[in-house]
């Protein structure tokens, strides 16, 4: 009986190690081209989400960003619990924050280099000068877009032209 129950009790504790985090460490370069975004923020609300998903929604105030144009409050989505990855962030605390996106959501993983901004000195150095984002950013893409639709505008602009100048050497 005390064999069953030993037994028992090492497939516990392998279970709980199955289901635990396990992290690839990855250096600075690794991190900023694995990132969609990097910035430093200040936690601002938390909101635990009971779907299926189980993420966390952390809305933050940004100071300054390194990667991709930000705006001043931002909502990344993390995991609740570490031993699926997730990230213990806590109201009122700051962060330098590197988000992947997925499925057109920012995520912050355990494995990345979020972190506490105290303990973030070697990565700030790195980093240098961040920019302070404005109250609305215009994302890359959404520049691209504008760009395009001006292109088309033009070239239809052109044609309506062409073919005034056309119909009036017609007749």
């Amino acid at each position: 009986m005390k064999i069953l129950i030993l037994i028992i009790l090492i497939m516990m504790i392998n279970i709980n190690i199955v289901l635990a985090c396990t992290c690839i460490e990855e250096n600075f370069i690794q991190a900023y081209n694995r990132a969609s975004t990097i910035f430093e923020g200040k936690v601002d609300e938390i909101k635990i989400n009971k779907d299926v998903n189980g993420l966390a929604e952390i809305k933050l105030s940004v100071n300054e960003y390194w990667k991709k144009e930000t705006k001043k409050d931002i909502i990344i989505y993390s995991s609740q619990q570490e031993a699926t990855c997730g990230y213990n962030f806590e109201k009122g605390k700051e962060y330098i924050v590197y988000a992947e996106t997925l499925n057109k959501k920012l995520i912050v993983s355990l494995c990345g280099r979020t972190n506490e901004l105290e303990n973030a000195e070697d990565d700030l150095y790195i980093l240098e000068d961040g920019t302070k984002p404005t109250t609305e950013a215009v994302t890359t893409e959404l520049k691209a877009e504008w760009f395009v639709g001006g292109v088309v505008i033009t070239v239809l602009i052109l044609m309506y032209l062409v073919l005034s100048i056309n119909q009036t050497k017609l007749r």
